[in-house]
């Protein structure tokens, strides 16, 4: 929980009004525990936590301010969707006078992703912890401090949201930035076992606490790869306590000594201020010192730097030639994230059948991405004719291979009956899929289905 000075832990309050500001008669005040939320260095409330303490919730006021969930720095919404914590006040949860009335649930529909994997940056992903100790007083400081509230967000209702067709074009928006280890040593085979463990999933604890010593000792030899796992390690918080800064220390270290994966690493942390001061322009300037060494991370950045004119202007013709050097050396996450470019690129560079090319070559490297982006093409027929029935098998084929995007749109397409026979059940088994994997979209939809009762088995009392 928070903690103010004393050590006394805080919670978050809420109260239930109508749409006209009016206390909900007979309800007492609830509360929630705020999370700590290292994406954005602050304390928050997840939307799904207020949903489930108030099922007809629509959106968060402070006094006559609605709040604004939290976005990115290209104001698209984090996910799951968050509000900032604020423990010393009562916040209101606004529900209309008719929130007891069940409505259908509207599932999101089929979206579109760029590569992520498992060690990218999670630039949208909030990273929780269930409490927060007391050196995180700082930050709650920082929160207190800052009272001023952003546009208004509203949760929408299915009568708000917008028909299948409307929604088709919503697309996930890509990320950039790829945190890498560094390397091995020559004929280093406990190294090689190291470098296996820190890339698992779901590690020993004690297992990483011990490659972590392993790599201390060799970093003091002065083995730059071992300081750049030990970057690595911390930035991942792999047996030791997470921290960016310490990271930060450790890649810069090894750049000194011309590690070219730190350098690349220490573009990721300027790019998304982890550690350090955002600044786009000294993260070009190191990607660009691994870039020009070879390093398709570092490559694949850069494009997405130009593609967005994040520290350098807009330039889609730059951001396609940087990502195609890798690409055509076979880079499977390269050649995903060509084809999405070429996918949501504006004006003339707009390039569907380059867009399919490249997803092709990806996904016939199991790459998740570009196989649940071929199905979201052949689901919207962009640039080839459309059919539900293929769209379909390439979520399958990521869905399968663990893609949360590609199993929230089969749960859509079980759904509505979109290339598939209607199946509540199915929809509602991959939804839940996807939404234990943090997927906001299909958590919204689970806890509609629960509401009605509809592939669930159960009706929400």
């Amino acid at each position: 929980m928070v903690s103010d000075d004393s050590g006394e832990e805080k919670v978050q309050a809420f109260r239930l009004v109508s749409l006209d500001g009016s206390p909900i008669p007979g309800l007492d005040i609830q509360y929630i525990e705020p999370r700590y939320d290292r994406s954005t260095r602050q304390y928050v409330i997840l939307w799904n936590d207020i949903v489930f303490s108030y099922k007809d919730a629509m959106h968060v006021k402070k006094g006559k301010v609605t709040l604004s969930c939290l976005t990115d720095d290209n104001l698209v919404y984090l996910e799951p969707l968050r509000i900032r914590a604020e423990p010393d006040i009562v916040l209101n949860v606004v529900i209309s006078l008719q929130a007891s009335y069940l409505r259908e649930p509207y599932p999101d529909s089929t979206t579109a992703q760029r590569n992520e994997d498992s060690s990218t940056i999670e630039l949208y992903e909030a990273t929780l912890q269930s409490s927060v100790k007391k050196s995180n007083i700082d930050d709650r400081k920082s929160l207190k401090a800052d009272g001023t509230a952003s546009l208004t967000v509203t949760e929408a209702h299915s009568e708000d949201i917008p028909s299948y067709e409307e929604s088709a074009e919503l697309m996930a928006v890509p990320l950039s930035g790829e945190i890498q280890p560094g390397g091995i040593s020559k004929g280093g085979s406990k190294d090689e076992a190291n470098l296996r463990l820190i890339l698992k999933d779901n590690g020993d604890p004690q297992d990483y606490s011990k490659a972590f010593d392993w790599y201390y000792t060799e970093a003091n030899w002065g083995w730059s790869g071992a300081r750049t796992n030990m970057g690595y390690m911390y930035y991942h918080g792999m047996g030791v306590q997470q921290s960016y800064s310490d990271a930060f220390d450790c890649y810069s270290t090894a750049a000194k000594k011309g590690n070219v994966q730190a350098q690349s690493n220490i573009g990721c942390l300027y790019e998304h201020g982890k550690g350090v001061e955002q600044d786009y322009s000294k993260a070009i300037e190191w990607y660009l010192k691994a870039a020009n060494q070879g390093n398709a991370i570092a490559q694949i950045n850069l494009g997405w730097m130009y593609f967005y004119g994040k520290g350098v202007e807009q330039d889609y013709s730059k951001a396609f030639d940087w990502c195609l050097k890798p690409a055509n050396l076979g880079n499977a996450s390269a050649q995903s994230s060509l084809g999405y470019m070429y996918l949501e690129a504006k004006g003339d560079s707009k390039d569907y059948s380059k867009a399919t090319y490249w997803l092709l070559k990806a996904a016939s490297q199991e790459n998740t991405i570009a196989q649940s982006n071929l199905g979201y093409i052949h689901s919207r027929g962009k640039g080839v004719k459309q059919d539900y029935s293929k769209a379909f098998d390439w979520y399958l084929k990521a869905a399968n291979l663990g893609n949360a995007t590609a199993q929230s749109n089969l749960g859509y397409m079980y759904y509505h009956g979109v290339g598939v026979s209607q199946d509540h059940s199915k929809a509602y088994d991959w939804y839940l899929k996807a939404a234990d994997q943090g997927c906001a979209s299909a958590q919204r939809t689970i806890g509609s289905m629960y509401r009605i009762g509809k592939g669930t088995h159960v009706k929400a009392a």
